[in-house]
């Protein structure tokens, strides 16, 4: 028994002994794991300011304009915005074509110094044969040549506009101009007058001016009149078979029966004719209305 709890003691002596030396071998600390690399953001010093959030950069505003921008200082083009081109400046030079001013000329009365050219002969026979459809009556004049752009190259001279309706005093023109003058006469002239109550007949248009070479409004200078051209022919007055006679006047305040009638004929002439100025559109005509023929770009007509 004795010897058993003398083995036993032995063994634990012996086991202690064990674990002490194990424990005198190991370190008083464990390892410690590798450190991370110091950052810019580590290097920070505890006790610097906290910064300050960066500004975003402020937006582009269409009409916005920095505080520190100078006079001189060439404002940036807005997002979509298109650059209009300059007018040039250079000698024989032209604008693009986008930036052209296409407005028709709309100066006093309208007219223009359109050069002199002559029909083309089946142009001009077809003209010459409506007319003599039409009953109007003419001769062949020579051509006219007045120097300064006047002249008409194959003019005729007008006695009778149609059948029975003279143009007095004659007038000589072009044949697009008495063409015009007819077709008014016929389908406007006499089947307005009828509307207007007018019994008579219609015997006579007089004429204050056919073909006469001057300038526009009779200026001392300036482009030519289409009457230079052969192109116009200026109204003074409407003869019925009664002897009334329906002058030419201004008589846009006229509420009588001839006010309406020679506001009607006026406004449909512009079926006709391409310019119409109706007595009183300007100093120049008080008197008369003027009609002509001029072509001008798209067809456009200048009726007033």
């Amino acid at each position: 028994m004795m010897a058993h709890l003398t083995r036993a003691l032995l063994v634990t002596a012996a086991l202690f002994c064990a674990q002490a030396s194990v424990a005198a071998e190991l370190p008083p600390k464990g390892p410690l794991p590798d450190p991370k690399p110091v950052t810019d953001e580590a290097k920070t010093p505890e006790n610097a300011a906290t910064p300050l959030p960066v500004e975003k950069p402020a937006q582009d505003k269409p009409d916005a304009t920095p505080a520190d921008a100078t006079s001189g200082a060439t404002p940036e083009k807005k997002s979509g915005e298109q650059t209009k081109q300059a007018a040039p400046d250079r000698p024989g030079e032209t604008a693009p074509e986008a930036e052209k001013n296409t407005e028709p000329d709309k100066s006093e009365d309208a007219e223009s110094s359109a050069a002199i050219i002559p029909p083309t002969p089946a142009d001009d026979a077809a003209c010459r044969a409506e007319l003599q459809a039409l009953g109007t009556r003419f001769a062949t004049a020579k051509p006219i040549d007045d120097g300064e752009g006047c002249g008409i190259a194959a003019p005729i001279t007008v006695t009778e506009i149609l059948p029975g309706i003279t143009l007095a005093p004659e007038g000589v023109m072009g044949c697009h101009a008495a063409r015009a003058l007819a077709r008014w006469t016929k389908e406007t002239v006499i089947p307005t007058a009828s509307l207007a109550g007018e019994t008579a007949t219609v015997t006579s248009i007089e004429q204050a001016s056919a073909y006469v070479c001057k300038r526009r409004n009779g200026a001392a200078t300036g482009k030519m009149s289409e009457h230079a051209h052969g192109n116009a022919v200026d109204i003074a007055a409407i003869v019925f078979s009664d002897g009334k006679r329906l002058e030419m006047k201004p008589r846009e305040e006229d509420g009588t029966m001839e006010g309406a009638l020679q506001r009607s004929l006026t406004a449909a002439a512009c079926l006709h004719f391409s310019t119409v100025l109706s007595p009183g559109s300007d100093a120049t005509h008080e008197t008369h209305l003027h009609l002509d023929t001029l072509e001008r770009q798209g067809g456009f007509r200048y009726c007033r």
